[in-house]
């Protein structure tokens, strides 16, 4: 039976369908495209216009195989051309209510291989595979890696993304006169408020503080650091301490196996990170966990404050809890809070008036154990930029992620 659509003579080329009289051997190179283009058509997909043009130039230098003429072949489809949108463009457009940078482009493996290069320095990136559009959230830093990366790939990019890449790429290009941030130990590009403001919490850069610089460096806007001064200044800090700065979220998870709550607290200590907030587990969760983890931070901190600068913000039932109401009582740990408060203790399921109430603001959190937490306690630690879970894992039940320490 003569075949005369190029499809089939494809089919019939690499086996996909039997020949009863035409014996056929594919060269090694062909192999591979040709099995491939043979399989898309045979479920249905046609060819593209560009896949057309390589098979008919291929089958040329196999038409001494087959047993009919190929030029007719040649002109006669079975599925029509399929038709591509080969546009190349990267936009600005806005997706729930986000403004997002849409890199538009069919298959390419040099296309593809810039694209990893991009989410690799990018901050987050999520595609759509039936428009072929990746997204990336519209900030400086993803403008400025997404059009370096292909702006000398013949894309149609919109002229304010080329303007305001302009701008980031002059700024990028001379740190010293726009990022914030300390050269040679001197915080500039930033507000003479904000500068007062840092050196009177920290003091002024200098080796000594550097990284505890860089360990707010969200919170206080700093974006450059000189490399060799802020290594030298890492390098002074306990293993634990120096993992803590060079996290990448503002959840870690400290595992109690790695390290004892002592060596915690002295991180704690040593990058500045008081006044704290611990948060217990309910009785009703871990039995006396609540109790192990109040006795076992109290008395890392002995010696370091005194007990009137802690507050405990809960009780427990009598009948479930009466040693860890009575030991708050021994130790006169329930103390209102005030400005000279260093350690405030809440528990994972209400949140407390009295601390909603003052104007005392954590500078770090530390939980004990990882448990599902109240609405409003979850919602009062979220804008924290550092939160210690001390446990072997992340509950579930969070959804967060967290650095593993």
């Amino acid at each position: 039976m003569i075949r005369y659509t190029i499809e089939d003579c494809l089919e019939l080329l690499v086996g996909i369908q039997d020949s009863e009289s035409d014996t056929f051997v594919v060269k090694n190179e062909d192999y591979a495209i040709l099995t491939s283009i043979a399989r898309q058509v045979f479920k249905g997909t046609g060819l593209t216009d560009r896949q057309y043009e390589l098979i008919k130039t291929k089958l040329v230098s196999y038409k001494h195989m087959f047993s009919h003429d190929l030029t007719k072949s040649f002109n006669t489809l079975r599925i029509p051309l399929r038709e591509l949108n080969r546009e190349k463009s990267i936009t600005i457009t806005s997706k729930d209510d986000e403004l997002l940078i849409a890199v538009r482009f069919i298959f390419n493996k040099k296309l593809l291989s810039n694209i990893e290069k991009v989410k690799s320095e990018a901050d987050r990136h999520s595609y759509d595979s039936t428009s072929k559009i990746h997204y990336f959230p519209f900030n400086e830093r993803n403008v400025l890696c997404v059009v370096q990366h292909f702006k000398n790939s013949n894309f149609d990019i919109q002229q304010e993304l080329l303007t305001y890449f302009d701008k980031v790429e002059k700024m990028n290009n001379n740190k010293e006169e726009h990022i914030p941030g300390i050269y040679s130990f001197n915080l500039k590009n930033l507000s003479d408020k904000a500068i007062n403001f840092m050196v009177s919490s920290i003091g002024k850069p200098s080796k000594e503080n550097l990284a505890i610089y860089n360990d707010r460096k969200d919170q206080l806007g700093l974006h450059y650091f000189e490399q060799e001064e802020l290594e030298n200044s890492l390098n002074a800090l306990t293993v634990l301490s120096k993992k803590i700065v060079t996290r990448q979220l503002y959840t870690v998870l400290i595992s109690p196996e790695k390290y004892p709550i002592e060596r915690v607290m002295e991180s704690l200590l040593e990058l500045n990170r008081f006044p704290l907030l611990v948060i217990l587990p309910t009785v009703l969760q871990q039995n006396d966990k609540s109790l192990d983890g109040l006795i076992a931070v109290h008395n890392s901190l002995t010696n370091i404050f005194f007990n009137e600068d802690i507050s405990v913000l809960f009780r427990v039932d009598n009948d479930t809890g009466r040693t860890f109401n009575e030991y708050i009582k021994t130790n006169k740990l329930n103390n209102p809070i005030d400005s000279n408060t260093k350690v405030v203790y809440i528990n994972t399921n209400k949140f407390p008036k009295p601390l909603l109430k003052s104007n005392w603001i954590p500078s770090a959190v530390l939980t004990i154990g990882s448990h599902r937490m109240n609405t409003k306690v979850n919602d009062y630690i979220s804008p924290m930029d550092l939160i210690i879970h001390y446990d072997t894992d992340i509950t579930p039940f969070t959804r967060i992620k967290a650095d593993k320490i």
